[in-house]
């Protein structure tokens, strides 16, 4: 993320110094001081070492010795299963290694009354039983990232009697990594899982009969990996799911009767029917938000650039059709034009989905023109897209409703809204539009726990981002009041109360969340040094 002036509280990449263990490897290796910049830190960025930038998240490493050889056996390990995924080898372990060494699906290590044995078919997949279970366990959580349609994804298992094909079995896969934790999939190897998965969602883009199927791997196996905080992974992961949405043209369908001798039709997809035209429609808008939040959170550029003028820029325009009216017979033209527009964004009858779509590209554009102000170096005054900008935003939040009475679906457009003004209006500590933001979210506390019965889906990136931003926001009003500098800042409007709510949503995410945590631990550091 650009700095948007001196007090940019989305500014994620200038942190106090780290806690102990959280510099990168390759920082630790060299034993230099690591700045924790996401995804590459400044030192390997400087020293052209990009590559070689990773993070581990770990609770509390006995010694950074014991934590770099746990790298290094990860690296070998998913380097072994790629290996004899190509050669067609049978066996998880390389030939050399004892049978404790192998690393079957099921069966992890530390469960106890365990029953399931490993796998031992050449496929090295999941059985049929397993594969129940596993899906029984998946759609047991509210699965917020899932946009296939169930009850068609579960009989394409059935009619395929040659087995999962490669995108399917990668999906199976990936949902297993995502179910994990489940208390009752304690004897599903979460590890093997995700590394044979990581194996193979290269060659799902190969399986023409079921491309949603490969972009469904790659929400869920990229939001999986993200989580525990392999983000330079996740994040490649969801780039690679959306670059291959467009590549099918699911941001530009058209019907067959447009098609001329000068518009070839699309390579892939063949015309959809109501089922299949949903699932494109889902699908496309579920990685694009999802790959854009986590782009904003980790502080990088997004794989799909809109256009800012209809096209003429070079940006891309999307035509599909939003979730709501996906069976609709219509085709939509350039449907994010509503952003270059003025007066009101429409709420009534839009899916949470939509909403979260409207709301991210809302927070987005709020980047933007703060970035200008800054640029411009106008610390008093909004500019007019400021001014006009801030207005819709409000007139949105407002169509919403009380978030205290919103589905917890619809919370993230919540967030990303209030986010929004943060970005806008931070720049002045203590400006009342902002405080008033911030105290919203505090306010939404009590709705934003995590929820065992809810998958995380996109309200971890957007916490991340927006709640961080909130409390630097409160700290910096703070700071002003008690400095005596002439920032007409009310004391009753930060109260210590709403800080101290908005670290307690962050404390509640940090332990599913590596992300949230890292953020927690920077904003904690930041009370101290204040």
């Amino acid at each position: 993320m650009a700095e948007f002036g001196q007090h940019d509280v989305f500014n994620l990449n200038t942190a106090p110094a780290l806690p102990k263990g959280k510099a990168c490897v390759t920082c630790r290796l060299r034993k230099i001081k690591c700045d924790g910049a996401r995804p590459v830190c400044t030192q390997c960025r400087e020293a052209q070492r990009a590559e070689d930038c990773e993070y581990v998240a770990v609770r509390a490493p006995s010694s950074t010795h014991a934590l770099e050889k746990r790298v290094a056996a990860l690296r070998a390990r998913v380097k072994d299963l790629q290996t004899q995924h190509t050669s067609g080898s049978s066996n998880l372990a390389p030939p050399h290694a004892s049978p404790q060494a192998s690393v079957p699906l099921t069966g992890g290590s530390g469960t106890s009354g365990a029953t399931s044995e490993p796998i031992t078919s050449p496929s090295v997949d999941l059985s049929r039983e397993e594969t129940e279970l596993l899906i029984r366990l998946f759609f047991a959580q509210n699965q917020p990232l899932w946009f296939l349609d169930s009850n068609f994804f579960r009989s394409s298992l059935g009619l395929e009697s040659t087995g999962a094909s490669a995108a399917s079995s990668t999906l199976l896969l990936a949902m297993g990594a995502a179910t994990a934790s489940h208390p009752q999939a304690s004897s599903f190897n979460e590890p093997a899982l995700t590394g044979l998965a990581l194996s193979r969602i290269g060659s799902t883009h190969n399986d023409s009969a079921h491309p949603m199927h490969a972009i469904q791997a790659h929400v869920l196996l990229g939001a999986h990996l993200l989580r525990a905080g392999r983000f330079t992974q996740g994040l490649s992961l969801l780039s690679d799911g959306l670059s291959f949405a467009l590549a099918l043209g699911l941001h530009r369908p058209e019907p067959d009767s447009l098609l001329t001798t000068f518009r070839p039709p699309r390579p892939i997809l063949p015309t959809p029917n109501p089922i299949s035209a949903g699932e494109h429609v889902r699908g496309f808008w579920t990685i694009f938000v999802l790959e854009r939040l986590w782009a904003m959170a980790l502080g990088t550029v997004t794989r799909a650039r809109l256009t800012a003028d209809g096209g003429r820029d070079g940006g891309m325009i999307v035509n599909t059709l939003w979730p709501e009216d996906a069976t609709a017979h219509q085709n939509a033209r350039d449907t994010l034009s509503f952003l270059r527009q003025s007066g009101p964004i429409a709420a009534d009858g839009n899916s949470a989905l939509t909403l979260s779509v409207k709301a991210t590209l809302l927070l987005e554009r709020s980047y933007e023109v703060a970035s200008q102000m800054a640029e411009a170096e106008n610390d008093v005054v909004d500019s007019p897209d400021a001014h006009a900008l801030d207005e819709r935003i409000n007139s949105f939040a407002t169509a919403l409703g009380p978030p205290l009475f919103a589905s917890r679906d619809n919370l993230l457009a919540h967030i990303l809204l209030r986010g929004a003004t943060l970005q806008l209006h931070s720049r002045i500590p203590g400006d009342p539009r902002a405080m008033s933001a911030a105290r919203a979210l505090a306010a939404m506390a009590p709705v934003l726990r995590p929820d065992q019965n809810d998958a995380l889906g996109m309200l971890e990136p957007a916490i991340g981002i927006v709640i961080p931003a909130a409390c630097r926001a409160l700290i910096a009003a703070m700071l002003a009041d008690t400095s005596g500098t002439p920032t007409d800042v009310d004391p009753a409007q930060v109260p210590m109360a709403a800080l101290e709510a908005l670290q307690g949503i962050l404390g509640a995410w940090q332990a599913y969340s590596a992300y949230i945590g890292i953020q927690l631990n920077r904003v904690l550091q930041e009370r101290i040094d204040s």
